[in-house]
């Protein structure tokens, strides 16, 4: 019987959402991550295209910084309270979009004035800033056993740090002041990183509910050895949405 059990738990774990976690959640960081790579390193260089002196440029960024970290930290201090991440990254997702579409309305609108162009960079760095230690908290919270959730956090920053090789490479001198290359590719990107997100909260809602009706309560019936290293794959434990 315990032979059984365990082929039927093999099983089971090539096809639950539990398994694809760590690999959704480093597209939704990498997705997400580009934003906030592209406007590290591009800021200065974006904002002199609103015609500020280098010096002012540079003074022009520490706003936008202080907004973006008091925003995270809010949203951080209520996403633990509600013990929910989706809304808030998605919240994020939002604002950052905003910002991307007054941007991308420069090559249709070149005298969109400076004002306007400056509040979107603050939108656009605000959102990515509370996406993306969402995407880090959510594997966390969603991940049992110190050693699963080291190598699934390891491999979330592996492949989520493919988002520095993309986002310093997209904003292209030549394609000043609009960036369409810059702008287009850190918002599909960003939606890259939605996608996956909503993809992962789907999987892990049908989990949820499949344990709520006692579909996994088999699984209790394994050797205990096994029992007591379920982990996330014990029939008590719920992801975090």
């Amino acid at each position: 019987m315990s032979t059984r059990l365990t082929l039927l738990y093999a099983h089971e774990l090539r096809a639950t959402s539990a398994n694809v976690d760590f690999l959704d959640s480093s597209l939704m960081y990498m997705g997400i991550g580009t934003t906030g790579y592209a406007t590290t390193f591009f800021m200065p260089t974006i904002l002199l295209e609103f015609h500020w002196t280098q010096e002012e440029a540079q003074v022009h960024t520490i706003p936008v910084y202080v907004v973006s970290a008091a925003g995270m930290l809010m949203v951080a201090w209520l996403s633990d309270r509600f013990k929910h991440r989706y809304a808030f990254a998605m919240g994020g997702v939002l604002i950052s979009t905003v910002g991307y579409a007054i941007l991308m309305a420069q090559m249709g609108n070149p005298n969109l004035n400076r004002e306007t162009k400056y509040a979107a960079v603050f939108l656009v760095c605000l959102g990515g800033y509370i996406a993306t230690p969402m995407a880090l908290a959510w594997l966390a919270n969603n991940v049992s056993g110190h050693w699963k959730r080291s190598f699934s956090s390891s491999i979330q920053i592996t492949i989520g740090n493919f988002a520095g090789i993309i986002g310093t490479n997209i904003f292209l001198p030549r394609e000043s002041p609009t960036y369409p290359t810059g702008y287009g590719t850190a918002f599909g990107m960003l939606w890259v990183g939605a996608l996956a997100a909503t993809l992962m909260v789907f999987l892990m809602r049908r989990e949820n509910a499949k344990r709520d009706a006692g579909a996994r309560d088999h699984r209790l019936a394994l050797p205990r050895e096994v029992v007591a290293n379920l982990g996330d794959h014990h029939p008590s434990f719920r992801f975090t949405l």
